[in-house]
């Protein structure tokens, strides 16, 4: 919806056009009644024309964006840092740089492969390494479906691939390996 004001002021009459639509408000005063018809006329042609171009939001998120989002709900540092090392595991193993809707369940499956054979330094000795337990793969798995979860009670519309294998994979390897860490 556009409206045109005519104001008279000593150097003669200016025209002010205002161009409210959804998401967008333009205003802008013009000294011929012809250009603002025209700039009306080309600003409402472009936004009705680019409604048709814009990316849906879930189609724009990236790993990292929807670990920020978590990040700024929590003010606890230990949380904050297990959703830092989190990433970083899941970054070392997965294409994060890629938007979430370009990744598949397999895509999640290959990364739970890459990340059980990780090898970390073992806690009291930091010149032995050790494969990374059960325990903390699904530890990694749950803080990424958490930060997925809230990103979905946000409104962007994702598929929580991370729940899906904790409960398709990691759960049920678990409990046919009673695993104590």
């Amino acid at each position: 919806m556009a409206s045109i004001k005519e104001r008279k002021g000593k150097n003669g009459s200016t025209y002010h056009v205002q161009i409210r639509q959804k998401n967008l408000e333009i205003c802008k005063s013009f000294r011929k009644l012809e250009d603002a018809q025209l700039f009306i006329f080309f600003k409402e042609n472009l936004a009705t024309n680019m409604h048709s171009f814009q990316v849906d939001v879930k189609d724009r998120v990236r790993l990292e964006d929807i670990i920020e989002l978590k990040k700024k709900e929590h003010e606890d540092i230990r949380t904050i840092q297990e959703l830092d090392n989190t990433l970083l595991r899941i970054k070392e193993n997965m294409r994060t740089h890629f938007f979430l809707c370009e990744l598949t369940l397999e895509d999640w499956l290959e990364c739970l492969k890459r990340i059980s054979t990780l090898k970390i330094p073992e806690r009291s000795k930091a010149k032995k390494m050790n494969l990374i337990s059960p325990l903390t793969v699904r530890r990694v798995f749950a803080t990424i479906s958490s930060a997925f979860s809230h990103a979905i009670s946000l409104g962007i519309a994702l598929e929580n691939f991370p729940l899906q294998v904790i409960q398709r994979h990691i759960n049920p390897s678990l409990k046919n390996n009673v695993v104590k860490e």
